[in-house]
């Protein structure tokens, strides 16, 4: 199970003390429940971690897509007698007051088409099935439990890939193309990569792995009409990103 959820947690932010604390929470009681055999307990664990990847998804969103962020928001029902701030999101925790199919929903915007929504809302069924008392086990022994955790984390990299592909490329873009204006050295890009990537996105291992594999001509290949000048600075800014995280970050 350590193996698992070692994988898991590269996909959550690398700095955040809230998640960090309840992921390590959670894995304890996890890991309990899959020592005991209690597997069913054990998946809803996990199922718990699937939500809280989602939360954190949907709340990157809100930072490189804010324009459709806040219209997919309009639509979005809170719980009866709930009230969510959409704009004003401080933890992705806040989340909770939002039904988890609503919060599905959002993922359209990382270019899910409706069928793959409607496969990751029944994973919110399967898991109330077996939350709620029913007199009996769905998950009784550790081959479909197994079965059942690899396909979760199947859900983890897929989204990974479409938010990366779709969203985090242009952004990481965008980004590089406003530095360029600026001194590109080790302690501008070092600054850049701690506050825009780091702090400001709350990028994951696994999203800063992926910008490490971008080779140079692809992340310029979403930016038009670049000078021959401006497509030197920018790929010389993003080699420097790729040594700083290096450095900082995947020598964990």
């Amino acid at each position: 199970m350590d193996e698992y959820l070692y994988k898991l947690s590269k996909f959550f932010p690398l700095y955040d003390f809230e998640v960090s604390e309840y992921f390590k929470k959670l894995s304890n009681t996890i890991n309990i429940n899959y020592e005991n055999n209690e597997y069913q307990f054990s998946y809803i664990g996990v199922h718990l971690l699937l939500m809280t990847y989602l939360y954190f998804i949907v709340w990157q969103i809100s930072k490189m897509s804010n324009k459709m962020y806040e219209l997919t928001a309009l639509f979005a029902r809170p719980f009866n007698g709930s009230e969510i701030n959409f704009d004003g999101i401080e933890s992705i925790f806040d989340f909770k007051d939002l039904p988890e199919k609503e919060v599905i929903n959002f993922l359209y915007l990382i270019g899910f088409d409706k069928s793959y929504l409607t496969i990751l809302k029944k994973q919110i069924e399967i898991r109330n099935a077996m939350a709620h008392a029913s007199g009996t086990y769905d998950i009784l022994e550790e081959e479909p439990f197994k079965i059942a955790v690899d396909n979760v984390i199947s859900i983890f990299e897929k989204c990974h890939k479409n938010i990366c592909d779709n969203l985090l490329l242009k952004e990481y873009s965008n980004q590089l193309y406003i530095i360029s204006h600026n001194k590109i050295d080790n302690d501008s890009i070092s600054e850049f990569v701690e506050n825009n990537l780091i702090t400001e996105l709350s990028l994951s291992y696994t999203e800063i792995s992926y910008i490490m594999n971008l080779g140079k001509n692809k992340v310029c290949s979403v930016m038009e009409g670049l000078s021959a000048k401006e497509y030197v600075i920018i790929k010389k800014a993003h080699l420097l990103v790729q040594k700083v995280c290096v450095e900082r970050y995947l020598e964990q």
